[in-house]
């Protein structure tokens, strides 16, 4: 396993770029938004200060290295693997989005559906989002530099 850990030492050095993860992972999943003393810790803190992967891009190239990185250990217990695969779903057709999206270019229309629901519901409900207040929870949001 050594010389397999070795070879795979690329990915992990860069999966650890990210020196946020495990804090992440610590405060997110297994202590929800507290730190080690039981203080409350905001999520954009984490993201910001620790670095984790924020932008689509960092996510999906981090489940690409895991994924590469899954497949180079089990290959060093194939064997094993093998004998377990005909409890795998191989067989099964593909996932459907269920129900949901395959594509990214079919966020926005899904959006602006949603959306537009909610919008009637609000006003129906006799309801109003200041725009104030809309503008600055956006701007909160919108990552570093980037303007509209």
């Amino acid at each position: 396993m050594i010389p397999r850990r070795r070879a795979l030492q690329p990915i992990i050095d860069r999966i650890t770029v990210w020196k946020g993860l495990d804090l992440f992972r610590n405060c997110t999943l297994a202590h929800p938004y507290l730190t080690s003393d039981g203080k409350l810790i905001p999520p954009t803190t984490i993201i910001r200060r620790y670095g984790v992967p924020a932008y689509h891009a960092e996510v999906l190239l981090l489940l690409r290295l895991v994924h590469y990185a899954v497949l180079g250990f089990l290959s060093g217990f194939q064997k094993e693997f093998l004998a377990v695969w005909p409890l795998s779903d191989k067989d099964d057709p593909p996932l459907d989005p269920a129900p949901g999206i395959d594509q990214g270019k079919q966020i926005d229309p899904e959006l602006r559906r949603v959306l537009a629901a909610v919008d009637a519901e609000i006003k129906r409900e006799g309801l109003a989002i200041d725009q104030t207040f809309g503008k600055e929870f956006e701007s909160r949001l919108r990552p570093l530099g980037e303007q509209r």
